[in-house]
């Protein structure tokens, strides 16, 4: 419903402003000259020569003036002035006394006795025009209501005034028309307005991004944002981007390959498999080496291949992991020589004793920052392919209002799990969490909201059949922590095996007591080798890839310990299956009795 305090508002979005001082040439040309010169035309053989002559001079008076306010809001538009309420009300006035102009030419006609056919003719001109005006003045809503109304109201009153069965017809379908006109204006205008809006958001989230971001077309820096020109420590875009490649890294990386060669490698996996993650070291400006994570992804905008890439800067990180093998070094030498040399290293021993203490508590900090990055990385790493998506597009002009629509909503959902990551992180080991009241179909559709996208870009069919809709008293947040995590196990294993047909099937139902819900695909299972160990921590088949193998042993011990259930795997026929029971607790059947 359309309220009438935001309707009758002369506070615009300068954007919108902008786009109306963009169209008013055309729109006025159109409402104060061309179409008057054809209405007078039309009734010049009707109504007096003096009074056409009259009525189009004053219909050129306010064509100047609209042209001339236009121009003035455009200039304090951009001088960021208050003035602009000053000659947008101006607009208003002008274009009201247009419509006014319009109901004294349909008085006209009827007064010095017109042919049907020359009413008709005219009423279409009206019409028209305020049809036209969902192109040039939808951009302010209050101003198109105002002429729609103003243009159709007298016209509907006159010819019912005027009579006649075709005129009465042709009325009732001008109010039709009048209401539909205002109703698709608002919407039009709604999208509009949202369209402006994400734009500005998706160019803050590029440029103000905390991780560089960088387009690359045909291996070439094609666009980049603030934060990557920081990182590397240069003034200006255009001075990185005047800078050759070869000046940005060493000449070979860590493991003695050729830097520029390492790099096209991965630019061809990248362009194979569609995304691509790997750590790096660079050269900012200053000539010093710093390490990165990089984060390649291949995406598409006009038909043409661009990669979109992620700079991490990981240097501190990367200092303290040298530090732990150095550490962990001087221990494995001190304890291969301990028997010989206990009485010498007492105290030696107890320094050492503190820096196992110290490392055991990185260790669990370290575990904490790898679930958090793995619970981020799909997230953030989909926000800025989005944003940088829409904003290409808008450069490019083809920006639509579903597609507008489905990405924000996409934006939202990312940035609303990414919030609830920090509260499920920040109150993991809380004991004084309490349970909440919440059924399967609520946890599992709060995790597809962030994993849809991600399924569909991947071609991977979701199959659900959601059978157990009675309430769960439990921690919804740690659950659906889980349920995300195999669910991304799932898509990881139907990539890399590319089987067709790919898909994963989540099912629940209650069975006696037990509330199950069972995550299975189609990749072809666990080997047996293995299968009785990815439970464990720190075991991961995907090293090479960045596992820590820290997510099933976190979901493990959420399941059971936490939450009071089991967690279980088996292969099937065609891949394997993740099976979550939860026991129904007293306050479970107290909802239920």
């Amino acid at each position: 419903m359309i309220k009438p305090k935001k309707i009758f508002t002369f506070n615009h979005n300068h954007k919108q402003l902008e786009i109306l001082v963009s169209l008013t040439f055309l729109g006025v040309f159109a409402a104060n000259i061309l179409s008057p010169m054809l209405a007078a035309y039309i009734l010049y053989d009707v109504i007096p020569h003096f009074e056409i002559y009259i009525w189009l001079l004053f219909h050129f008076f306010i064509f100047l003036g609209r042209v001339s306010m236009a121009k003035n809001l455009q200039h304090v538009l951009k001088i960021n002035s208050k003035k602009s309420i000053k000659y947008l009300k101006i607009i208003f006035t002008l274009s009201t006394l247009t419509t006014l102009l319009y109901t004294l030419a349909i008085l006209s006609s009827l007064f010095y006795e017109a042919s049907s056919l020359q009413i008709f003719t005219v009423s279409i001109i009206v019409v028209s025009l305020s049809a036209g005006a969902l192109a040039t003045l939808i951009s302010v809503y209050q101003l198109f209501a105002l002429y729609v109304v103003l243009s159709m109201i007298p016209l509907i009153l006159m010819l019912l005034y005027h009579g006649g069965e075709m005129f009465y017809l042709f009325a009732f379908i001008l109010s039709i028309f009048t209401l539909a006109t205002l109703y698709a204006g608002h919407r039009q205008h709604l999208a509009l307005k949202n369209s402006i809006s994400l734009k500005e958001t998706f160019k803050t989230i590029y440029e103000k991004s905390s991780d560089g971001i960088i387009l690359i077309q045909n291996n070439r820096f094609k666009d980049c944002n603030e934060a990557i020109v920081k990182m590397f420590k240069y003034n200006s875009k255009r001075e990185l981007f005047n800078t050759h490649l070869t000046n940005l890294m060493p000449e070979k990386q860590p493991d003695n390959t050729l830097s520029i060669h390492k790099m096209l490698k991965m630019t061809r996996i990248t362009m194979k498999k569609g995304t691509n993650k790997f750590e790096w070291v660079q050269r900012r400006k200053n000539g010093e080496l710093f390490w990165v994570e990089i984060v390649l992804t291949k995406i598409y905008l006009d038909d043409k291949e661009l990669i979109h890439g992620t700079w991490r800067d990981i240097n501190d990180r990367k200092k303290l992991e040298e530090e732990r093998k150095k550490t962990n070094k001087k221990i494995e030498e001190l304890n291969l020589n301990l028997a010989s040399r206990v009485k010498l290293e007492v105290d030696k021993n107890r320094k050492k004793d503190q820096v196992m203490l110290h490392q055991s508590r990185l260790a669990q900090m370290g575990e904490m920052i790898s679930m958090i990055a793995h619970q981020w990385r799909q997230p953030l790493a989909a926000i800025s392919a989005t944003s940088t998506t829409i904003e290409l597009r808008a450069r490019n002009n083809k920006l639509d209002t579903i597609y507008i629509q489905q990405k924000a909503q996409d934006i939202s959902n990312y940035a609303q799990h990414l919030s609830r990551t920090i509260d499920d992180f920040r109150d993991f080991f809380n004991p004084n969490k309490e349970k909440t009241k919440t059924t399967y179909n609520e946890i599992i559709h709060s995790v597809l909201r962030i994993m849809d996208t991600s399924l569909k870009n991947k071609n991977i069919h979701l199959i659900q059949n959601l059978t157990c809709h009675e309430p769960l008293y439990t921690y919804p947040s740690e659950i659906r922590q889980v349920i995300l995590n195999l669910i991304t196990n799932a898509q990881e294993a139907l990539s890399e095996t590319r089987v067709e047909n790919p898909y994963i099937k989540i099912e629940t139902y209650l069975k006696k007591e037990q509330f199950i819900l069972e995550v299975s695909d189609n990749a072809g299972g666990i080997p047996e080798e293995n299968i009785n160990h990815i439970f464990n921590p720190y075991f991961s088949t995907k090293k090479d890839k960045g596992g820590t193998g820290l997510g099933l042993y976190m979901s493990k011990i959420i399941i059971e310990e936490h939450c009071g259930g089991l967690l279980s795997v088996t292969n099937i026929n065609s891949g394997s299956l993740f099976s979550i029971v939860l026991n129904k607790t007293p306050d479970e059947k107290k909802y239920h009795d």
